[in-house]
C-alpha cells in the first residue's frame, strides 16, 4: 500500500511494537536515503489486533490480501506484487519465513485442496463490501451516558459529583472513568 502496510505475523515475545517501530524507523530512513526525502514514510500509528480464533485468522487473512482491491491498487489479489498471496496459493516458491501450516490446514487436509478453498473463500467474495474484520467484531459502544447513570446509582451520589474534578480519590468519579 502508499502509506502503510499490514501484517499478520505471530510473536512468542512481547515486543511486537519495539520490532515493528525498528522496521518502520529502519525502511523510512533507507527510502529516504534513497530517494533523497524527509519525513514519515507510513501513515498513522502502529496498530495491532489480537489474533485468538482460527475463524478470526480466516477473516484478517482475506481482508489483508484484498486491501489492494479495495484501495483501487489491482483487480485481483495475484495481481499485487507486494503480498504474499501467490506465494500462500502457489503460483510463486514461498519464502522460508512464510508460515503456511496454521492458515492453510483451515481449508482442507490436503494442501491442493486447501489451496483450492482459501483461493474461492478469497476470491469470491466482493472485496469492496468486505467490512473490516476488527470493526465487526466490535460489540456497540455504550453511551456515556448510561455509565455515569450506572455508577452514580452504585455508588449512590448525584452527577455532578461524578463529573466534578476537584475531588481527590474520588473512587466513584475513577470507576466511571
Amino acid at each position: 500500500m502508499g502509506n502503510h502496510f499490514h501484517i499478520l505475523l505471530e510473536t512468542q515475545y512481547p515486543n511486537l511494537s519495539k520490532s515493528v517501530q525498528w522496521i518502520n524507523v529502519s525502511y523510512a530512513g533507507y527510502f529516504n536515503r534513497k530517494y533523497k526525502r524527509n519525513g514519515y514514510l507510513f501513515q498513522g500509528r502502529f496498530k495491532s489486533i489480537l489474533v485468538d480464533a482460527d475463524s478470526y485468522l480466516k477473516q484478517l487473512s482475506r481482508y489483508i490480501h484484498l486491501n489492494p482491491v479495495r484501495a483501487g491498487l489491482v483487480d485481483r489479489p495475484t495481481d499485487y506484487n507486494w503480498s504474499n498471496y501467490n506465494a500462500l496459493i502457489g503460483k510463486e516458491i514461498a519464502p522460508e519465513w512464510l508460515e503456511t501450516r496454521w492458515l492453510l490446514p483451515q481449508f482442507g487436509r490436503r494442501r491442493k485442496e486447501a489451496i483450492a478453498h482459501y483461493k474461492d473463500f478469497v476470491e469470491t467474495i466482493d472485496a469492496k463490501k468486505l467490512e473490516s474484520p476488527q470493526l465487526r467484531q466490535l460489540k456497540p459502544a455504550i453511551k456515556i451516558e448510561l455509565i455515569v447513570e450506572a455508577v452514580r446509582v452504585e455508588f449512590n451520589r448525584d452527577k455532578a459529583f461524578l463529573l466534578n474534578k476537584g475531588h481527590k480519590r474520588n473512587i466513584a468519579r475513577d470507576t466511571a472513568i
